[in-house]
């Protein structure tokens, strides 16, 4: 994610208040977003954040440390979720588009069964046969665009499946209650 981005999920509403419910806190989610520390620790060209610092103050050492610890589960929790989320559209927008374009495919199968069951007995005109033609062209489009669909969900499942295998493969711990 982008720095901007990333910031403003660590600091947000609805990850501060399941922190603050994780923990029993008695604090407001508000509180508790001025006690973080966000620091980005690899930046590329786009300002995309691959790793990141992320500490939560407390007068208490071991308080900090446990916070941290529950922001950095609920951190990722919170992404898990909205990952598979993005992912259950994309698939569902993409099995939609599948479903649209096999739905082509069948009425292309069944004009062109109507028009070889209509002309069957007659002799094949240049019209006729143009026009068979032109069915099976599309019918053969058809059943291009449906595989290409399909690749795109199974392109889509392993790119999120990756992006997540990442991110859990970047998240750590260390001893000073940053990640």
């Amino acid at each position: 994610a982008d720095e901007q981005t990333l910031g403003e999920l660590v600091t947000s509403e609805r990850l501060l208040t399941r922190i603050c419910h994780t923990c029993n806190l008695r604090t407001p989610w508000q509180d508790l977003r001025d006690q973080i520390e966000f620091e980005p620790l690899s930046l590329d060209y786009a300002r995309k954040v691959n790793l990141f610092s992320l500490a939560i103050q407390d007068s208490s050492a071991k308080q900090a440390q446990k916070l941290t610890e529950a922001a950095v589960q609920e951190f990722v929790s919170y992404v898990e979720e909205l990952s598979a989320r993005e992912f259950a559209n994309t698939r569902r927008s993409l099995e939609e588009l599948v479903a649209e374009a096999k739905e082509k495919v069948d009425d292309s199968e069944e004009k062109l069964l109507t028009i070889t069951t209509a002309h069957s007995d007659e002799k094949n005109s240049t019209a006729i046969s143009d026009s068979l033609e032109a069915l099976d062209t599309d019918k053969r489009k058809l059943r291009d665009e449906v595989a290409q669909l399909e690749a795109e969900v199974g392109s889509a499942q392993a790119f999120f499946s990756f992006q997540y295998g990442f991110f859990l493969s970047v998240v750590t711990t260390k001893g000073d209650t940053s990640l």
